[in-house]
Formats: C-alpha cells, sequence, structure tokens
C-alpha cells in the first residue's frame, strides 16, 4: 500500500463509522437515514482512491476511479436529502426525487464511458481519474444541487435570531459544516491535470464530523469551541499529513517522508491537546466561574433546614449566577400526589397561578424513565405541548433520591442566547443529587415536628380521657343539680302563668319579668345539654380499648340507616333528609360502632349545614328549596369508596384547613356544635381503620366529603381473627 493512500483509507473508515453511528441512533428518522447516506457516498470515493493510488495496472485503477467518482455523484443528492430532512421542508421532497433520478441517470455515463471521465492521470501519489469532454456538464448539474442546499440553510440561517438557544447552535454548525464541505471542490482540480495532492476530503471528514455532532450532541459544546477546537485539528494534522507529503513529492523518495509522519504523528496529539486545553480555559472562564459557585452552593444546602427558604435561595442563586431568564422548583406535595411549584424566580414573566404537574403528567412518566436532565428541544413533541403553561423552558433537572422523584427545577434561557453545555449539566445533576438529601432532610424535620405535635395532641387528649372517667361524676352531679334548679324554675314559672294569670294581665312588667326567668332557666337547660354532650363525646372517645377488637363485615346502608332515628329526635324531624344510594349495599370491613358514630357526625353537620343555608333565603326561595343529603358507595382495587354529599350552605375557603382540627366548629353559638366531631371522625377514619377523609367544599352551594377504607375480603378477615389495627391500642 502506498503512503499515499494512507490519509483516503483513514478518511473513508472514519466516514463509515460516523455513517453508522449516527444510524443507530435513529433508524427511523430521515434526517439520519440521509446522513448515513452520505457518509456511504464518502466513504465509496474515498475507498476507491485509496486502492487507485495503490495499484501499479492502470486498467484496474480506471475502472477504481470510475467507481470512487460514482461516490461523488451522489453525495449532492444526499445532502440536499439531509438538509431538506433538518429542515423539515416537506415541500421539497419532490424536488430530492429529482436530485436522486439525475445522478442516478449519470451515474452509469461515469461507470461505462468516456464522456464525464476521460480515463486516469498519473501523479506522484498515483492513478486519480482525469475529466472527460462533458466533464463540465456535471458539475454544474453537481453545484446547483448543492447551491439549493446552500440556499435553504441560509435562509433558515438568517432567522437563527428568533430560534431557541439549542436550535440556533444547530443551525450554525450545520451551516459551518456546510461552508467547510465546499472547500472540498478543490478536489476537482488535479482532474484537469494540475498536479497537487487532493486533500480536499479532509474537509468532508470535518463536515460529517461536527454535522453528526450538531445531530447526536448538539447541545452538548459551544459554537466557539467546535471552531476553535476544529481549526486546531486542521492546522496540526495539516501539518501532520501535509508535511511528509510536501517532502515526499520533491525528494521522491520514502524514507526521510515516513520518519517525519512518524515523529509528527507522534507529537501531534501531544500539542493539540495542549493548546484545546489552553482554548478551552479562555472560551470557558465565565462558565467555569458559575459552575464552581454553584458546587459551592450546593454543599451548603444541606445545613438549610428550612423546606421554603432553601427552596427560594436556590432559584434565587441559580438565576443570579447562572444569568438566565428564569428558574422555577416543584415539588411533590403527598396530599395532592402532585408536583406543585414551590419557588420562583423570573426576569419578566410568571406563570400561571396554582401551576402543578400532576403524578400521572406525561413529563413525570418521562423523567421516571429517563432519569437524568433532559433539554426541551429534545423532549417529544406531547411532553412540549403538555408544558405549554410553562414558554421559555430550557433545561429540565430532576432531583431523584433512589428513583424517588422529589422535585423538578425548571430552567429558562441564558440570557446570553448561550445553550447549556454537558459541563453545566453535569453540574445541575451535583447540585439537584445535593437538594434531593437537603429538601428530604428538610421534610423529615417538618415531618418530626408535626409528628411532636401529634404526641402532643395524643398526651393532651389522653390526659382528658383518664380524668374523664374520674370527673364525669363530679360534674354529672353538678350538671344534675343545674339541670334540677333550671326545671324546677320552668315548672314553677309555668305554675305562676296559669295560677295568676289575672295578676300578669294587670302587670305587664311582672309578666316580662317572669318570661325573662322562663328564658334564662331554658338556657340552663340547652347549656347542660352542650356541655354532657361534650364530655360524653370526649369519653366515648377515649374508651377504644373495646372498639380496637370489633372489626367485622356489615352494609353500609345499616349502619347509615341506624343513624336515621338519632337524628330525626336531634332535630324533631318527621324524616331525615337522606338519599341512600343503591351501591350502598356493598359490604364494607370496619368497626361498626366507629362506622356508624362517624356517619352520625358528618350526617349531623350536613343537616345544620343546609338547616343554614334555608335561613339565609327568601320566603319562596325557601318554599323552592329541598333538602339533600346523599349517600353512596364504590369498591375499587381493594378499597371501599364512601361519598357524602349536602346542598348546605358550604364551609368557606378559609376554615377548610380547620374542619379537622379539635374543638374548631363553623356552627352559631346557638346550635349544639362542640368542635370534636370531625376531629373524632378523622381520628377513627385513619388512625384506626387506617383510611382515608376528603373534604371539597363550596360555600353556598355545598359540600362533598369522601371516606376510603381499606378492604379485606371475609376470607382473609377470618384468617386474620380479627386482630386489631397496629395502633389500636394508642
Amino acid at each position: 500500500m502506498s503512503i499515499y493512500s494512507i490519509p483516503p483509507l483513514v478518511g473513508a473508515v472514519f466516514a463509515a463509522l460516523i455513517g453508522i453511528y449516527v444510524l443507530l441512533k435513529n433508524r427511523n428518522s430521515q434526517m439520519h437515514i440521509s446522513f448515513a447516506l452520505y457518509c456511504s457516498s464518502i466513504f465509496t470515493w474515498l475507498f476507491g482512491y485509496t486502492l487507485a493510488y495503490s495499484t501499479k495496472n492502470e486498467a484496474f485503477a480506471v475502472a477504481l476511479c470510475r467507481v470512487a467518482c460514482t461516490g461523488v455523484v451522489f453525495t449532492a443528492p444526499t445532502f440536499y436529502h439531509f438538509t431538506v430532512s433538518y429542515l423539515k421542508k416537506n415541500s421539497e421532497i419532490y424536488l430530492v426525487v429529482i436530485a436522486y433520478a439525475a445522478m442516478i441517470a449519470i451515474a452509469p455515463f461515469f461507470i461505462t464511458s468516456n464522456i464525464f471521465l476521460g480515463g486516469t492521470y498519473y501523479y506522484y501519489w498515483g492513478y486519480y481519474s482525469k475529466a472527460g469532454r462533458y466533464h463540465p456538464l456535471y458539475l454544474i448539474i453537481f453545484f446547483i444541487i448543492f447551491l439549493r442546499s446552500f440556499f435553504l440553510l441560509y435562509s433558515m440561517y438568517s432567522k437563527r435570531s428568533a430560534m431557541s438557544p439549542i436550535g440556533s447552535n444547530q443551525i450554525k454548525y450545520i451551516f459551518l459544516a456546510y461552508v467547510i464541505s465546499l472547500m472540498g471542490a478543490i478536489d476537482y482540480l488535479p482532474k484537469y491535470g494540475i498536479e497537487f495532492y487532493p486533500f480536499g476530503f479532509t474537509f468532508e471528514i470535518a463536515f460529517t464530523i461536527i454535522v453528526a455532532y450538531a445531530i447526536v450532541k448538539y447541545h452538548l459544546m459551544d459554537i466557539r469551541l467546535a471552531i476553535t477546537r476544529a481549526g486546531i485539528f486542521v492546522v496540526i494534522y495539516a501539518l501532520v499529513l501535509g508535511l511528509p507529503f510536501l517532502v515526499g513529492s520533491h525528494t521522491q523518495t520514502w524514507v526521510l517522508p515516513t520518519a517525519i509522519a512518524v515523529v509528527l504523528a507522534t507529537l501531534g496529539p501531544i500539542i493539540y491537546s495542549y493548546l484545546q486545553r489552553k482554548a478551552d480555559s479562555v472560551l470557558l472562564a465565565e462558565q467555569r466561574r458559575y459552575q464552581h459557585i454553584l458546587l459551592q452552593a450546593s454543599k451548603g444546602m444541606v445545613r438549610e433546614h428550612k423546606l421554603e427558604r432553601l427552596m427560594q435561595l436556590t432559584v434565587r442563586i441559580v438565576k443570579k449566577t447562572v444569568k438566565i431568564d428564569f428558574s422555577a422548583i416543584f415539588l411533590f406535595d403527598d396530599e395532592k400526589r402532585a408536583y406543585e411549584m414551590k419557588a420562583f424566580r423570573n426576569s419578566h414573566k410568571m406563570p400561571d397561578a396554582g401551576v402543578s404537574l400532576p403524578e400521572t403528567h406525561p413529563l413525570i412518566e418521562y423523567i421516571h424513565k429517563h432519569n437524568d436532565p433532559s433539554n426541551y428541544e429534545e423532549l417529544p413533541k406531547e411532553i412540549k405541548e403538555s408544558l405549554s403553561f410553562f414558554p421559555g423552558v430550557s433545561l429540565i433537572i430532576p432531583s431523584l433520591i433512589e428513583n424517588n422523584l422529589l422535585g423538578i427545577m425548571f430552567l429558562g434561557e441564558k440570557l446570553n442566547k448561550a445553550h447549556y453545555t454537558q459541563d453545566d449539566i453535569n453540574v445541575f445533576k451535583i447540585m439537584s443529587q445535593q437538594a434531593a438529601l437537603a429538601t428530604a432532610n428538610c421534610k423529615f424535620i417538618i415531618e418530626s415536628e408535626k409528628n411532636q405535635e401529634r404526641i402532643f395532641n395524643a398526651e393532651k387528649l389522653a390526659s382528658i380521657g383518664g380524668m374523664a372517667e374520674g370527673i364525669t361524676h363530679q360534674m354529672g352531679n353538678r350538671l344534675n343539680h343545674f339541670s334540677c334548679a333550671a326545671g324546677e324554675q320552668l315548672n314553677e314559672m309555668d305554675f305562676v302563668l296559669t295560677k295568676h294569670e289575672k295578676i300578669l294581665s294587670e302587670n305587664p312588667d311582672l309578666k316580662e319579668s317572669i318570661n325573662y326567668i322562663i328564658k334564662t332557666a331554658q338556657s340552663i337547660n340547652d347549656n347542660v345539654k352542650r356541655t354532657h354532650s361534650m364530655i360524653r363525646g370526649i369519653l366515648d372517645f377515649a374508651k377504644v380499648d373495646n372498639k380496637s377488637n370489633m372489626f367485622s363485615h356489615f352494609q353500609l346502608s345499616e349502619v347509615a340507616g341506624n343513624t336515621l332515628t338519632l337524628l330525626c329526635v336531634k332535630h324533631h324531624l318527621p324524616e331525615f333528609p337522606l338519599v341512600i344510594d343503591t351501591t350502598c349495599s356493598t359490604i364494607i370491613y370496619g368497626v361498626k360502632v366507629q362506622i356508624t358514630e362517624s356517619l352520625f357526625n358528618i350526617f349531623d353537620n350536613c343537616y345544620e349545614a343546609i338547616d343554614e343555608k334555608r335561613h339565609g333565603l327568601t320566603i319562596p326561595e325557601q318554599k323552592a328549596f329541598k333538602p339533600m343529603i346523599k349517600l353512596s358507595a364504590s369498591q375499587k382495587d381493594g378499597y371501599t369508596i364512601i361519598d357524602i354529599e349536602d346542598n348546605g350552605i358550604g364551609i368557606k375557603d378559609e376554615n377548610k384547613h380547620k374542619i379537622f382540627a379539635p374543638f374548631f366548629t363553623t356552627k352559631p353559638s346557638v346550635k349544639s356544635g362542640t368542635g370534636i366531631g370531625m376531629y373524632v371522625v378523622r381520628r377513627m377514619i385513619e388512625e384506626y381503620h387506617k383510611g382515608k377523609i376528603r373534604l371539597d367544599s363550596i360555600y353556598g352551594t355545598g359540600t362533598k366529603i369522601q371516606i376510603t377504607l381499606p378492604y379485606k375480603s371475609i376470607s382473609a378477615a377470618q384468617d386474620a381473627q380479627q386482630q386489631p389495627p397496629a395502633n389500636a391500642t394508642q
């Protein structure tokens, strides 16, 4: 093999490998396919000349040169095909077909006739193809196709200021590569008898490298770095390859050029590496400065124990240090089962209020599959559309601990329109890991504080429960005394009103005083009943020892029906307005007494909300108003779901979070609310039944309550022998 055939051989192998690599990245993409075809054309071209330079047989060299030129012929339509695919110019597809057809028609003449190729020249490097009489006609067609590609690329390149940083950077790569590839046309000069070594193929190899980089990893490197590194590479290896050929062409010997090539090939990578590091240190000085600041900030995250402050500090540091349009953090909310926006820092725009991403959002599913930072431009189309509420997003960084996605950071574009490099992404990955640890730490502290509060409240209630038995008798005696005294007063006043009606009619002031005494006695009686009810409620809840062993299967409609009589008596109703859906014949699993008590408290609250709403209506509206409390149930995925809905007054937004707090009530003072009913319901459902209770209410319209209870099949329950829940004795 001739030494002059080594460079095109290296180029041929390089083009083939790059083409295969890009094609394997996405076999279904027209852009990847067309680029692979272009690389195959270059491979045919260079490999054909590799063999032609090495042979001494002229006839064989002519055949090889014809094959090589056929490869050159198809570089034009394949490059045009790539350009149209990259720019998504579907209207140009028919021109691509015409370009392929034209070159397919020309190719046989390169192989079988002298119309375009007229034999070979023999130069110092070996045989090389000779232009035929009509070769200029072929060149016109060839360059028309290439210039059409240039026009399309330049049109897009001129609009890059309106594109995203990644799209702008990619078109810079492609356009730069195109300009470089045009310089490869110098290889046509030896075909016209001008003797100099055809090194134009190096520009085509440079083109393939840059375009492959733009297709596969265009967002990982700044265009300045690409140009600088490519320039250093061309200069260094022009010396490494060019100097030996120059010496060889003058000395016509193999010894000295080979020695020079060996020395330069040894020094070339060392010099290139050194110059590259120096260039990177200059061009990336600002980037490395803010990356250092971010790494230092990430180390200090774990020292912050306030979650809200941690989030605000993070978005502020990232935005200010990296100089980006905005930064935002979403954290997972266990209650809502969604990622809520907790911190946002921007330059000029805000997303819609209350932005959240449910855990079933396409982006969340995508992150769970990939677990790495994602560039917005690389996301599937449907995910981009789902993020339309957040315009300007450039980089999405997940924060995970062992595949548990705690939060997501959204970063906008850099203010200087530069893109995020791989070094940036690596720094943000480290930062996100530290942020995940710090977030988990903050949540642990918050949860610990809540647990301490629960323990404190539990101890207070336990103390009340412990005292209840002891003081109930004493308080009952006092209450009975007050009740008897008030009853005696009412009886006495009733006797006076009946016995001395004439005297009272003559003394209206006296009658008014007696009526006042009657009202006071009735008030004492009402308050005695309310106090007794509150004490009894606390005492009943404190006595959970026996209830914990009463898990069983029963019909929901049965326990709902048991509450109706008590509710009718309490509210003096001939019939309680409860609609029990047929689905309530469903068998549920739980403590019957506790479920009955829970339903009683909820129905009682529903009715009093209805009554309060009715009192606020006009007389015609009251006549048209129909009280309604609806009970329904269903079973799904091993759970029983109980829905209760009313058309009462509803709950104001500022009171919704207090509904389950102990001793909080929305009822007027004239009602019998003690403020512990819903608190008791929540503890029964969530702590003893391991279920969940949720409330949704619109003030003035009504309230919906949903209870979710774990369901155990009858056979499983029998096997468990009605074991109490884990915390039943707490």
